[in-house]
């Protein structure tokens, strides 16, 4: 499949993971799959917080598009990227 085929899927909520990138949702989906849930509950704490504490918490579990990440989540909030990202990435 393709990007456009991926953003298709998510529709209106894929328009805020163009900002993120291809590379940088599938960076995302691989780490995420693989985040004990503890950490995955970390994460999304940070994201309630704001952008800088995503940012930071982002960063220390390795996810190099923390930035990106983190500017998009404080406007969409990390729980319905991570559901469009995991809805849709058969399609990448």
């Amino acid at each position: 499949m393709s990007w456009d085929d991926f953003t298709a899927c998510a529709g209106r909520d894929g328009e805020i993971l163009v900002e993120i990138g291809e590379d940088g949702v599938k960076e995302i989906a691989g780490l995420w799959k693989m985040l004990p849930q503890d950490v995955k509950a970390m994460l999304i704490a940070a994201a309630r917080w704001g952008g800088v504490y995503l940012e930071a918490a982002l960063a220390a579990v390795g996810i190099a598009a923390a930035e990106a990440i983190a500017a998009v989540a404080a406007g969409a909030g990390l729980g319905v990227i991570m559901a469009v990202i995991m809805d849709c990435y058969d399609h990448l």
